[in-house]
């Protein structure tokens, strides 16, 4: 099927199979930021690709210089090559798009893709330069519009020569891009603006002149294929301002818009409906028609019209920029576009499901950025219902992933689409079920989509808070020991949760010095504050903490310290005389020669210890009675019990001292009574028994409490 568009200049319209009615915009158009400049022209194709000229350099933020071709979806074809490399080095004003998918472009440039085209060029299917279409030196001046239809080719603008020949504002070319031989051209210059080649040669001209080849001509005339004026075509004193845009229906009606606001005498304000005849069409009632220029015009195959321009009212109504038309020319109140466009569209162009695709110098639709390009929708639907929103969690962790789900009736939305920021922000999935990791707090939107939008639902989520504490890997943490000074263990470790393996902290010190047993808690805290304790104990000895008597040599007594290490040195001291070392007294056992008061210095790695002192008592050294004593005393279970070597023991007294001197006991004993009735603490005694005769025996010995 022909498709022909309308531009700046005298632009054409585009005639497509439509259906439908609406006025609301199509989100699932997705251009992103649009074009930075200006949309000159629009074409679409078989395939419903887009063909957009103009005189951008970028196309959502991507260079695009002054073409580029979207795929239905509104993204960017990547397989053109028209917007790659140096493309099209001046703005382009006009172009039409071949049924072979060829783009003819014109404008004011001077090479294309890095080859000389003066201001007129032919891009093939894939958008690289046609080489086949030669202009030699082209147009001498910008060219503004262009019309193709079976072959035959037509330009305008403002031209005076085509190739080094004189033309006047316009010309026609063949299929190769030469002048058409057997077109001729009237005398003087039309100050034309558009140019639509019919599929039968004939040529529609328009623009601002009053005359033609020396004939009156109302800024509109119809010329036969060899360029000679149609006289059939009576316009009489025609328009009484600028022919903008021509467009013809498939009955053979033409379609005109600009700035003028009578034809023939007639009103006619900027839009009108000529018959086949030059004759403006009863049947056609705009009413008060456009408040300003007129520029773009576009037919579904309803016979409806899409026009824009630079109007804000149209038969007195509010509507910025753009209206749709019935077949009888009132406007049609199914197509509501409320606060409508911020700026005039350049050109109008129907898809085969008949959504309306808008080009121009806009950067808004009701409100909401648009840049310079957006699709509207033409069928009426049943959007989707609010969708019921629901969070569920596949744990209890912040950033465990959840699972979101929307339920409702899509109806005529073609998916839910799930945003954040605001309704319309960041997209985050699409479906009736999407996951996400969340870390926080987090509203979500959530609306149908497509050509077919509803309203948006919110939906606030966070993670689930954590509130299970550490668990230390260990249940108990081994015992730490150590002689003088013990430095910290290595950390324990706990299990979180969320958060998974965990160090422990404390604040003890990092050594320990004081002997004793002291007690270190370690602490495990995760990310969300949850907390637990295990304390682990470290037992600091020191390295002669008793000084022992080790009886077990009787009747020889030696004084041993308790700490036994083959690496330990030892060194025993008078205490009661400054702590002076005993020459030669270096072992852990030892036996004093004297009694005295002692300690014993133990020394091991670096640490020091001295003992408390002990007072010690030798025995039998000066007493000849030590070893013919007829008596001795035995401890046995904490009590003391006498004993003799003569047999029978008579009957005697018997005094007990403590090591200090003091007598704890005096009492009689025999071997009747072998018993005393005393039991005294641990510790060393001495004791005497005398006979009843007055005789002492075993002075100053010794025995030893046990329990």
């Amino acid at each position: 099927m022909s498709m022909r568009i309308f531009l700046l200049g005298c632009a054409l319209g585009a005639t497509l199979s439509a259906a439908g009615q609406a006025g609301n915009r199509d989100l699932s158009f997705l251009v992103g930021n649009g074009a930075n400049q200006t949309v000159r022209n629009l074409h679409v194709d078989a395939s419903d690709r887009i063909y957009v000229t103009g005189e951008f350099t970028t196309f959502n933020g991507i260079p695009a210089l002054r073409t580029v071709r979207l795929l239905p979806t509104g993204s960017t074809d990547p397989t053109w090559q028209g917007s790659q490399a140096l493309g099209v080095d001046g703005p382009i004003r006009g172009s039409a798009l071949q049924p072979n998918k060829r783009l003819l472009i014109g404008g004011l440039f001077d090479n294309i893709q890095g080859a000389a085209r003066k201001n007129l060029a032919r891009l093939d299917s894939n958008g690289a330069l046609d080489p086949s279409f030669q202009v030699g030196a082209g147009a001498n001046n910008e060219i503004t519009g262009i019309s193709e239809s079976n072959g035959r080719i037509g330009i305008t603008g403002y031209l005076s020569q085509y190739n080094g020949t004189p033309v006047p504002t316009y010309a026609v070319l063949t299929s190769s891009g030469a002048l058409d031989p057997g077109f001729t051209y009237p005398s003087g210059t039309p100050l034309s603006r558009c140019i639509l080649i019919r599929p039968n040669h004939q040529v529609y001209l328009g623009g601002s002149f009053s005359s033609f080849g020396g004939a009156a001509a109302g800024r509109l005339v119809r010329l036969h294929s060899n360029g000679t004026l149609d006289t059939s075509f009576h316009t009489a004193v025609g328009f009484n301002g600028p022919v903008e845009v021509l467009l013809e229906q498939p009955d053979g009606k033409l379609l005109v818009g600009g700035s003028f606001t009578t034809y023939n005498g007639q009103p006619a304000v900027r839009i009108a409906r000529l018959l086949a005849n030059g004759n403006l069409d009863p049947t056609f009632g705009p009413g008060t028609g456009a408040s300003s220029t007129v520029r773009a015009l576009a037919l579904d195959a309803q016979g409806r019209i899409v026009v824009g321009g630079q109007f804000t009212t149209f038969n007195g109504v509010s509507q910025p920029f753009v209206v749709r038309l019935q077949p009888n020319g009132t406007p049609d109140p199914a197509f509501a576009i409320g606060t409508g466009l911020n700026g005039n569209p350049h050109a109008a162009a129907h898809q085969s499901n008949g959504k309306i695709v808008l080009g121009g110098v806009f950067t808004q639709y009701q409100g909401v950025n648009a840049g310079r390009i957006l699709r509207l929708l033409t069928n009426p639907c049943v959007p989707a219902s609010t969708p019921v929103l629901q969070a569920t969690f596949n744990g209890s962790c912040p950033g465990d992933t959840a699972l979101l789900a929307a339920t409702g009736s899509l109806n005529q939305s073609a998916q839910w689409t799930w945003y954040t920021g605001s309704c319309g922000g960041a997209v985050v999935g699409q479906g009736a079920q999407i996951k996400m990791v969340l870390t926080g707090p987090t509203t979500l939107w959530v609306r149908g989509t497509g050509a077919c939008a509803g309203t948006c639902a919110s939906l606030a989520v966070a993670p689930p808070a954590d509130t299970v504490a550490p668990v230390p890997n260990l249940a108990n943490l081994p015992t730490v020991t150590g002689l003088c000074t013990v430095s910290l263990a290595a950390p324990p470790y706990a299990t979180d949760a969320c958060a998974g393996i965990l160090v422990g902290t404390t604040n003890g010190p990092g050594t320990i010095t004081a002997p004793g047993t002291h007690n270190v808690v370690w602490t495990f805290t995760d990310p969300s504050g949850n907390a637990s304790q295990q304390t682990q104990q470290y037992v600091i000895f020191g390295l002669a903490n008793a000084v022992l008597v080790d009886s077990t040599t009787v009747p020889e007594v030696t004084l041993s310290s308790s700490h036994n290490s083959p690496q330990a040195s030892y060194q025993w001291l008078r205490c009661d005389s400054a702590y002076a070392p005993i020459p030669d007294a270096v072992t852990r056992f030892w036996m004093p020669a004297k009694t005295g008061v002692y300690a014993v210095r133990v020394e091991e790695s670096g640490c020091v210890d001295t003992s408390d002192c002990l007072a010690f008592v030798q025995q039998g050294i000066g007493f000849p009675e030590y070893r013919t004593a007829p008596i001795h005393l035995v401890s046995v279970n904490g009590k003391l019990l006498v004993r003799t070597e003569m047999g029978v023991l008579p009957a005697g007294t018997l005094t007990l001292f403590d090591a200090w001197g003091r007598r704890v006991f005096n009492g009689v004993v025999s071997s009747d009574r072998p018993e005393l009735d005393f039991q005294p603490p641990f510790g060393m005694y001495l004791f005497q028994w005398s006979s009843p005769s007055g005789s002492v025996y075993a002075p100053q010995r010794m025995v030893h409490v046990r329990h």
